[in-house]
């Protein structure tokens, strides 16, 4: 299962009518030119969960920030 079918495959698990109309998954762009992925966690498998941030930074075109912060998921990387 690549990324894309994982996010797909978690999201319709959590969808209940409600999760997915109050908080869910945004996907945008931002200026440096990259990506950000932000998922709420509230009300789903993974709320109240932590994890350790991850940084990868293999070049100025290729590079990731993944983290946890006020029960969010937040997925950085460059376009």
């Amino acid at each position: 299962m690549n990324p894309a079918e994982f996010l797909q495959s978690w999201y319709q698990a959590q969808a209940n009518g409600e999760w997915e109309r109050i908080r869910g998954v945004t996907i945008e762009t931002l200026d440096t030119p990259a990506w950000m992925v932000t998922i709420d966690l509230a009300s789903t498998t993974l709320d109240g969960r932590t994890m350790a941030g991850i940084q990868e930074e293999r070049s100025e075109c290729d590079w990731l920030l993944c983290e946890v912060e006020q029960n969010q998921f937040r997925g950085q990387g460059d376009s």
